[in-house]
């Protein structure tokens, strides 16, 4: 079976909505070395709370599937305005692993994704490090930049380097790609959308973004002895400090 025809036998056993425009909105994470919220970790535990604009929130966490993983290259970007991206530096293990995203009502009432993340170990992380592509450091030398990926649809994703072509094939027949993003639209409580289907060797697993479309960074969870245990993309519902 070619890669279409399994996409497509794969998509035929989801059930279809018409195909709607995905909900977008303009926010930004602006530049400079940004450090992780103090909640990236601690918002997908039971009873997790923060403040939003000087009022409480709640988290909720969302377990959407499991991710497989054939390479351990990693790249994170908007399923349906995403050319070939270079994955980090760092490599994460190979299997499958599950996907989860934090979710919080904001002030005004409305469900947002604050974070998604891939996890990949039960060990808890202490340390976080932001996702570079190869040739870049955040070592002291390159701080007045903030690496991480761009959003013009109101969606994110994640995926295997070894999954991005197969994806981008499937992705770019425009009946292909319309039903995605009924799919995705199915899978919803709230607004929130997301959606985990095989594309080649792996699968994606695709969620909204935060406030919409912008500029969101990513973070690799490290545990006691620098082994990463988890892929946290911060979605910037919760306002991070700055240094």
């Amino acid at each position: 079976m070619d890669i279409a025809s399994g996409v497509l036998d794969w998509l035929r056993r989801v059930p279809l909505l018409a195909a709607l425009p995905l909900v977008t909105a303009c926010g930004s994470a602006g530049n400079g070395q940004i450090p992780p919220s103090a909640l990236i970790g601690s918002a997908f535990e039971a009873g997790a709370r923060a403040s939003v604009d000087g009022k409480p929130v709640e988290f909720s966490t969302i377990a959407i599937g499991d991710l497989a993983v054939p390479s351990g290259r990693m790249v994170v970007c908007d399923p349906f305005a995403c050319e070939p991206g270079i994955p980090f530096t760092r490599q994460v293990p190979t299997g499958r692993f599950p996907v989860q995203l934090a979710v919080t009502r904001t002030p005004s009432g409305e469900q947002r994704v604050a974070y998604a993340r891939i996890l990949f170990s039960d060990r808890r992380a202490v340390r976080w490090e932001m996702a570079l592509p190869p040739g870049e450091s955040l070592d002291g030398s390159q701080t007045d930049y903030a690496f991480g990926f761009p959003v013009e649809t109101g969606t994110g994703s994640f995926m295997d380097a070894a999954v991005q072509g197969p994806y981008l094939a499937a992705a770019a027949d425009r009946n292909t790609k319309q039903q995605l993003i009924a799919a995705l639209n199915e899978r919803q409580t709230s607004g929130v959308t997301w959606l985990v289907g095989p594309f080649g060797p792996g699968s994606v697993a695709m969620f909204s973004t935060g406030f919409g479309d912008g500029y969101y960074i990513s973070y690799f969870g490290l545990d006691g002895t620098g082994r990463i245990v988890s892929l946290t993309a911060d979605l910037g519902v919760i306002e991070r400090p700055r240094r």
